[in-house]
């Protein structure tokens, strides 16, 4: 597992939908990096739903939470943003910052890809 300082970013395109993984953390130090990557990304074809797992995240602090505002304001409309596999820790942050709710968030890959009619 990655330590803090090491964060690690992977996509996977099935068709218009584009799967993020984070490993490590989503803080300070990596946010411009996830921000740029996440972005590169969207450009390089055409997305209609981006879904990032945070199965291997270990932790988010307030720039990682702003990174999130940032993604669900610039795709509102064009692009749907789907959130998965969270920690307890992980989700205590988005609700601590009173954000969770503007999120959908679901257990499970496996549950978003199903409700986006994707196969798993």
């Amino acid at each position: 597992m990655p330590s803090q300082r090491e964060t690690e970013i992977g996509f996977e395109r099935r068709r218009s939908l584009l799967i993020v993984r984070i490993r490590g953390s989503i803080e300070l130090f990596c946010v411009e990096s996830l921000r740029k990557s996440i972005a590169d990304a969207l450009e390089a074809e055409e997305t209609t739903a981006l879904v990032v797992s945070f199965a291997e995240v270990t932790l988010v602090d307030s720039t990682g939470l702003g990174l999130f505002i940032a993604l669900e304001k610039r795709l509102h409309g064009s692009c749907e943003l789907r959130l998965c596999e969270m920690s307890a820790s992980v989700k205590a942050v988005f609700q601590y910052a009173r954000i969770f709710s503007r999120f959908d968030v679901d257990d499970s890959l496996a549950s978003t890809l199903a409700s986006l009619g994707a196969k798993p």
